[in-house]
Formats: C-alpha cells, sequence, structure tokens
C-alpha cells in the first residue's frame, strides 16, 4: 500500500508536469505564461499573460493548486481553486494550504474557430510555480512537548511514531537541533517524560528507562525497574526513580540497580516531583501532595509524610487529566483537563474553568512569562489568549488545527494536526492517541 501510494503521488505530479505546455495540436502563436508570482505565509499572488489570436474565444480560466509535504504517505492531487472571468490576469490565493510545497498553475479552455474541422474546444495550461517553506513535520500527532526548563527557545518533543522519536527543536531556528531514536514501540512509552539534573528521562510500560542528556540527547544511562504489571506514572529525585507499578509505588535506585517496593497504594494517574522530597500526584478528580525521602521509605519499610493541606479530592469527573498538564511560569499554577481548570498549588483550589467563560473544549495549553494563556481549541483553526485574569483577549487564527501551543518570549509557534482531532478525557490511558499527521507552524 505504501508504495502504491508512492506510486500515485507521483504520478499525480508527472500528469501536472507533463499537462503544462501549449496545446501543440492548437494554433501555434497562443501561450499562457505566469509572469508574477509572489508567496508569503498567508497568500500567493499570481499574474500571468496570454498570448492568442484575436478569433479565439476563452471560455473558462481556472487556478488549479497542488500542496504536498513530499513523504512517502503524502497523496494528494491537484485541485480547483478559483473559476474566474476569462479576461482576468491576476489572482490572490488568501488561505494558503500549510505544507512543504504548494504548486500553482493556470489552467484556459478555449474554442478555435478557424480550426479546418470546425469549432474545436481546446485546453492549454501555463508553466508551473511552486511556493516552497521548511517545516518540521511529524507522521502522526506527537504524544508530549515541553518547553526545557532552562532554555526558553528549546522544545522537547516526544513521538510514539515507529519506535519512538525525542526530538530537540529550536524554536528560533525553525528547526531541528537533535532527535534520538528509541529501540522498542513507541506505543509502549509513558504518558510524559521528566527532566532532572540536567537530563531528560523517558519510560515504557515495561519498565525500560532512558536518560539523556537534555542539551545533545547523548545517552547517560539506560535502566530496567521490576515489573509486575506496567509502569503508568513516575517522577525523579536525586539518585532515585520512583514508579507505580500495579497502582503500588516503588522505587529504582540507578546507582545499584535495584527496584525497591514501597507497598504503599498510590493508584495515580501521574506524578512528578513538586519539590525537594514532595511528589504531586494526580488522579482523574483530584491531587495531592506525599512526601518521599531515602529517610522516609527505605528497603524495610516506607512511611511517607502526608500534608493534610495538600489536596482536592472529589472534583467532577475528568477534571483533572496527566496528558493535559501544564504549569505557570513559577509553577505556582497549573492548568489541567479539556475544560482548563486552573488550579493554585498552595491552596489546591480551582481558581477558574476555562470552558465555562468561552463554552469550548481545549486540547492543550501553555503559559507565557507574563501569566497569559493559550489554549488550542479542539476541532478548529484557532488558538485562544486569555490573560492572568483569565479574561480572553484574542483569538488567535492559525492554518493547522492546533495542538500544542508552543510560546517563548519571542512569540508563538504551534505544533498543528492536518485534520481536526477530539479528545475527551484520561479513562485507560491510551486516550491521547492521534494517527493524524502534523507539523510545527510558524506564525509570520
Amino acid at each position: 500500500m505504501r508504495y502504491f501510494k508512492k506510486f500515485l503521488s507521483f504520478a499525480a505530479l508527472v500528469l501536472l508536469l507533463l499537462s503544462c505546455s501549449s496545446d501543440n495540436d492548437g494554433p501555434g502563436n497562443i501561450a499562457l505564461t505566469i509572469t508574477g508570482f509572489e508567496p508569503s505565509y498567508s497568500a500567493v499572488s499570481l499574474q500571468w499573460q496570454l498570448q492568442r489570436p484575436s478569433d479565439l474565444i476563452v471560455t473558462s480560466l481556472r487556478i488549479y493548486r497542488l500542496a504536498q509535504n513530499g513523504d512517502d504517505e503524502d497523496m494528494q492531487v491537484p485541485v480547483q481553486i478559483a473559476n474566474l472571468p476569462s479576461n482576468e490576469t491576476t489572482y490572490t490565493d488568501n488561505d494558503v494550504p500549510y505544507y512543504k510545497e504548494v504548486t500553482y498553475k493556470v489552467v484556459i479552455t478555449y474554442q478555435d474557430i478557424d480550426d479546418d474541422s470546425g469549432v474545436t474546444t481546446r485546453e492549454l495550461q501555463s508553466d508551473l510555480r511552486t511556493f516552497t517553506r521548511p517545516l518540521v513535520s511529524f507522521p502522526w500527532i506527537p504524544l508530549d512537548v515541553q518547553k526545557d526548563p532552562l532554555n526558553d527557545d528549546i522544545f522537547h518533543i516526544l513521538d510514539k511514531a515507529g519506535s519512538g522519536t525525542l526530538t530537540r527543536y529550536s524554536w528560533s531556528d525553525k528547526s531541528i537541533a537533535a532527535t534520538h531514536h528509541f529501540t522498542g514501540a513507541g506505543w509502549t512509552l509513558n504518558n510524559r517524560f521528566q527532566f532532572a539534573d540536567g537530563n531528560v528521562f523517558v519510560c515504557d510500560v515495561n519498565g525500560g528507562i532512558t536518560r539523556l542528556n537534555k542539551d545533545n540527547y547523548a545517552v547517560n544511562g539506560n535502566y530496567n525497574a521490576v515489573i509486575n504489571d506496567k509502569l503508568n506514572a513516575f517522577s525523579i529525585e536525586g539518585d532515585r526513580i520512583y514508579y507505580q507499578d500495579n497502582n503500588v509505588w516503588n522505587y529504582y535506585e540507578m546507582s545499584t540497580g535495584s527496584s525497591v517496593s514501597s507497598g504503599i497504594t498510590t493508584d495515580a494517574v501521574y506524578a512528578e516531583m513538586l519539590s525537594e522530597h514532595k511528589v504531586l500526584f494526580l488522579f482523574t478528580q483530584g491531587m495531592r501532595v506525599l512526601g518521599y525521602s531515602p529517610q522516609t521509605c527505605t528497603a524495610t519499610e516506607c512511611f511517607p509524610v502526608f500534608y493534610p493541606d495538600s489536596h482536592s479530592f472529589s472534583l467532577p469527573p475528568y477534571a483533572v487529566d496527566p496528558y493535559i498538564f501544564t504549569w505557570n511560569h513559577s509553577r505556582q499554577k497549573c492548568i489541567t483537563s479539556y475544560n482548563g481548570r486552573i488550579f493554585n498549588i498552595n491552596t489546591f483550589e480551582q481558581e477558574a474553568n476555562l470552558n465555562e467563560i468561552t463554552g469550548k473544549h481545549y486540547i492543550q495549553f501553555a503559559f507565557d512569562t507574563a501569566g497569559n494563556i493559550y489554549g488550542s481549541v479542539q476541532g478548529e483553526k484557532i488558538i485562544h489568549k486569555f490573560n492572568s485574569n483569565y479574561e480572553l483577549i484574542a483569538s488567535i487564527p492559525t492554518k493547522l488545527y492546533p495542538v500544542f501551543p508552543m510560546v517563548t518570549d519571542s512569540g508563538l509557534q504551534a505544533l498543528g494536526a492536518y485534520h481536526p482531532i477530539d479528545y475527551w478525557g484520561f479513562v485507560y490511558g491510551y486516550e491521547f492517541n492521534f494517527n493524524v499527521k502534523g507539523a510545527i507552524e510558524v506564525f509570520e
């Protein structure tokens, strides 16, 4: 099937190329030539010239466009985007698709009334003009995108396609700075990767843990934790990788390679270090903080520290989501769920619900350093921007269906999808999985 699609895509382009010459069977003094071509992010302007005998009648004038990213599975065909008056000589495409290559041609249908065989209808096509732009694309929507904790310009992107890939993306260069390809099955990778001590940690459900230098993706360690069911939450502090297996909290010591079960049932959907010896646990209807350290949790006994004021329970279903969870710049507030629920981590109280403000569902969020929130609206080519008082202050149009807003002090980019996607919350742990192609959209 892959080669068949590749052949069809290639054949479509060949047909487009072969059909661009003047009609050799028609009058010899007719020519259709594109004389002006001005591309930009939002628009492409065409200008053309038609040379013809005075007795030749143009019956239709059409503009065709072919958009493609050039990969094997990308099968596109030329589409008609305009039907113009026969005397028109200019056209502006104000809805340029976000692809690596966008090719245009002008096509006329005409009648040759002086032809010896009578009135004959023919077709003539112009030369091709192509708008090429560099862009970073993905075979399907990545699982996780996070900004580097120390470098405002760098984003790390975890893609589960194939064996799985971690990509280091430079926002300012608009290009990939480094990649790491995993060796197992990509679908087994955990829901989120985490940073600790200058490293990126990526885990899979079978207990495989990869430790990478976050600046160049050099492998600093590969570990295998003992698993009875599946690893579905983890956090890192010092020499320990804490992890959840079969709803029980465990830890793995990188220095010794030993796995230890605490015997404590956690039943979380996500976990990460909140501060020294404090682990934040997320549940589908709540969150809480427990204290774990080498002093309180050992191979012989484990007594976590409970913080009575550091929890929030009895929230509505899907109020907390491990796939949609983002901190503000100071890590004092977090936003989660497709409704956009914002919690103050000091009080564990909900401060706002963006869905109640706009009536929209969202797919991912990002904060800027001023406290503004960017939310990708599900099923629409729009990003909502809220100020720190949770007032909607802008609706930013996009060419792709935005998924992950990528915000720096220099502006906004977005990793988006070529087709709309729907997400209705965490249930079993495999819901955030979309077999839809995507790309990083750079706004101009």
